[in-house]
């Protein structure tokens, strides 16, 4: 074999790598991190009972209060549900001129179990001279009342959707 060219002859060599050890499989060591785990979890309702009592030692004004669970707005995958439920009662009368343009909007009152508190009030109905207009809102009113009482609506959140205004708009309905 030939011998390489002198520049190369002192270059220092890479050091090579040590090889890894790759770790066995432990059961063991596998059931040690799992009853880690597991003691973890039996220990969150100590801390919970734990929380409980200094939040009783505090003043009043810096505990969490129940007031601010009440005020936090409605998300929208709960007024999409709400949205969803009325939808399906809803039947956009059939030969509307402009059934696109056509927007109706609902104020709904209701109790604490979904159910109708009074009867659903067309709002703001500039348009209810038109013939088609007032046959689209009486058809949003009876979709609310045939749909009551609504269902799955958060309890903690009531003083937000006591009082409701829905917006049915053919457009959405007829995917435009």
């Amino acid at each position: 074999m030939a011998e390489p060219p002198k520049a190369f002859r002192n270059m220092p060599q890479p050091k090579q790598k040590p090889k890894r050890r790759r770790a066995k499989f432990s059961a063991d060591h596998i059931a040690a991190l799992l009853d880690k785990d597991d003691r973890k979890k039996r220990s969150e309702p100590q801390r919970e009972s734990a929380k409980k009592r200094i939040a009783a030692k505090l003043p009043p004004a810096s505990r969490p209060s129940q007031s601010r669970v009440r005020t936090q707005p409605m998300t929208m995958s709960e007024i999409d549900a709400i949205r969803y439920q009325i939808q399906e009662c809803w039947t956009i009368p059939a030969g509307a001129r402009d059934a696109r343009k056509l927007v109706v909007r609902i104020k709904v009152f209701l109790n604490t179990d979904g159910s109708l508190a009074k009867a659903p009030e067309i709002v703001g109905g500039n348009q209810s001279g038109d013939p088609f207009y007032r046959t689209a809102a009486e058809s949003a009113r009876r979709a609310v009342q045939k749909c009551a009482p609504l269902k799955n609506l958060p309890a903690d959140k009531y003083s937000r959707w006591r009082e409701l205004t829905l917006t049915f708009n053919p457009r959405d309905m007829l995917g435009g």
